[in-house]
């Protein structure tokens, strides 16, 4: 039997800012120190403090979202604010803070940075078959979920009547929980959009539904266009995002997890860009212990193709085939790059077309339609693995 979830209150102002020291006369953090000799200056930075100062700093620019006030809010007078902030919010692709925006582009800045992402989070939607019997409390019907509550008419309705359940609080990956199949989305993506985009690109639907589904979203948030495409931008151009680090961990933690049972990473969009960066990120650790991914006497290899039990593919990828080829050598496989006819983002950032080809600069810019960079599936990707337990 699954249970209802409970509703959680809205946070608080005062819970969002405990913490911050308010006596003005007893601050003890001493960022640097001047000495005066000989009529000369000599200032020296505290480089720890600096650093615990920037940690604090990014911490609460990322709570920003949390005084302010909610669409839903009980209160009809903050709900009309909410309301008014949210929509502004969108308007300016996220340079207006709202609480739909998770802050906007002032809580983006520490991600932009480097600074794990707080609204990144794991979300798990299974079928009831995949459930197992000390994990039932964990999960609801998805109809229930404020995720699909707060979704489109459109998204509602092709989720709805799939005999879909959902984690009510986020996921923590371990021997237990950890899924065959995974997926990080890309760019303004709520919560349900994310898990319908995931569904399509790693198993088969047909006129019932999906099937037997067990799916991990390593769930990538938004806070507006302008937010989004700068943290694309640092991702893309080679640096390494809070949310890209944040996305190796997720991997790392997967394959640990699932070892010599393989996992499959299947990828939306700017989700691409997360996972290169973040692998990148893990592997430069080096070993397992100082961070790094187990490798390959821990894993070990398919036995009927001799390749690595864990693979990733992307679907609408602002990243080239070619550029993929040259990474996750020791712990994936890459299957390629689906790229449906028009896709604006994966033709032409990352010059993909069809499946696995590439295309010159003149032909990327030839056509393109943005409706062609959603409804992606798995089927459709001639090297992609589809099902709960690759079947």
């Amino acid at each position: 039997m699954f249970l209802a979830r409970e509703e959680v209150g809205n946070s608080s102002t005062s819970d969002a800012l405990a913490g911050i020291n308010r006596d003005t006369d007893n601050i003890d953090k001493e960022f640097f120190s001047v000495d005066r000799q000989q009529g000369n200056i000599d200032l020296t930075v505290d480089h720890e403090q600096a650093a615990v100062a920037a940690d604090f700093t990014g911490e609460v620019m990322q709570k920003v979202d949390e005084i302010l006030p909610d669409a839903n809010n009980e209160n009809s007078f903050l709900a009309g604010l909410g309301e008014t902030l949210d929509t502004l919010g969108t308007w300016t692709g996220g340079i207006l803070p709202s609480d739909a925006g998770n802050g906007g582009i002032i809580a983006q800045i520490p991600v932009l940075l480097g600074r794990s992402d707080s609204k990144q989070k794991v979300i798990q939607v299974a079928t009831e078959d995949n459930i197992s019997s000390d994990r039932t409390d964990e999960f609801i019907p998805i109809e229930q979920s404020d995720y699909f509550i707060s979704a489109s008419d459109e998204t509602q309705a092709k989720l709805k009547g799939n005999n879909l359940y959902v984690t009510i609080e986020p996921v923590v990956i371990d021997s237990e929980s950890a899924s065959h199949q995974n997926s990080t989305n890309g760019m303004l993506n709520l919560e349900a959009d994310a898990l319908l985009g995931a569904l399509g690109q790693t198993h088969n639907k047909d006129e019932v539904g999906y099937g037997s589904v067990l799916l991990s979203l390593n769930y990538n948030p938004t806070r507006g266009g302008l937010s989004d495409l700068l943290e694309s931008g640092v991702d893309y151009f080679g640096g390494t995002t809070g949310m890209a680090k944040d996305t190796g961990e997720f991997m790392r933690d997967v394959t640990t997890a699932r070892g010599s049972d393989g996992s499959n990473f299947a990828n939306h969009s700017q989700g691409n860009l997360l996972t290169l960066q973040g692998y990148n990120y893990i592997a430069n650790k080096g070993s397992y212990e100082n961070g790094g991914f187990m490798g390959h006497d821990y894993f070990g290899l398919n036995s009927d193709s001799n390749t690595p039990v864990n693979t990733v593919a992307g679907f609408g990828s602002p990243v080239s085939v070619d550029r993929n080829k040259d990474f996750f050598e020791s712990v994936f496989e890459f299957r390629g790059n689906s790229t449906q006819k028009g896709d604006p983002v994966a033709q032409i950032l990352g010059g993909n077309t069809g499946q696995n080809e590439t295309m010159s600069l003149l032909e990327r810019l030839t056509s393109f339609d943005m409706s062609a960079h959603s409804d992606y599936k798995c089927t459709d990707h001639k090297g992609a693995v589809c099902g709960a337990n690759n079947d």
